[in-house]
């Protein structure tokens, strides 16, 4: 109880970031700047996505912004992120469930959800590999040819997840163990 006190200098009160909604493009880049480091050369929103973390209410506050940010910069093919790099709660959240994907014919809607899965997919096997397509086929249960089929579906390639290995390596100061 005494470290609580000594803690408790200063109390404020922050609204959440949903009554702050003008905080977003500022923490929207700050996110950006800061993951960019992680392996990704810089990124921008477009005006589509731009809008729909606007529109978003953040019941998670600035960590799930910062998460969807993350999030956004690893699935981007390129240097623009676009709605469908946003989770999917924050892409349906605006239209509300009636007007979001359930107003599309099951197929459609299948088809999205199935690539949104594929890619996320394609992209946890990766990252856990390093970027070694065999080891990550091996892991998934499919053949390598079948999952370097569907990476090439979704512009994905090894190099991309080897690269941030390297970065990560060379972030550390690049020493080998043994130096």
């Amino acid at each position: 109880m005494i470290a609580y006190f000594r803690l408790r200098v200063i109390q404020l009160h922050l609204p959440p970031l949903r009554e702050r909604r003008s905080d977003i493009p500022l923490l929207v880049s700050h996110f950006l700047d800061r993951f960019a480091r992680v392996g990704k050369a810089a990124c921008r929103m477009s005006p589509e996505t731009f809008a729909l973390l606007e529109g978003y209410d953040w019941p998670g506050n600035i960590r799930e912004l910062a998460h969807a940010i993350a999030g956004a910069l690893a699935l981007a093919e390129g240097d623009v992120i676009g709605p469908d790099d946003l989770p999917v709660e924050v892409r349906d959240a605006e239209n509300g469930p009636e007007r979001g994907i359930y107003s599309l014919p099951y197929k459609d809607a299948r088809r999205i959800c199935m690539d949104g899965f594929t890619k996320e997919y394609l992209h946890r096997a990766l990252v856990s590999t390093d970027g070694n397509v065999s080891r990550a086929a091996r892991k998934s249960g499919i053949g390598r040819q079948y999952f370097q089929l569907r990476m090439s579906e979704h512009g994905m390639t090894a190099a991309q997840y080897k690269k941030r290995l390297y970065d990560a390596h060379a972030d550390a100061g690049g020493k080998e163990s043994g130096e």
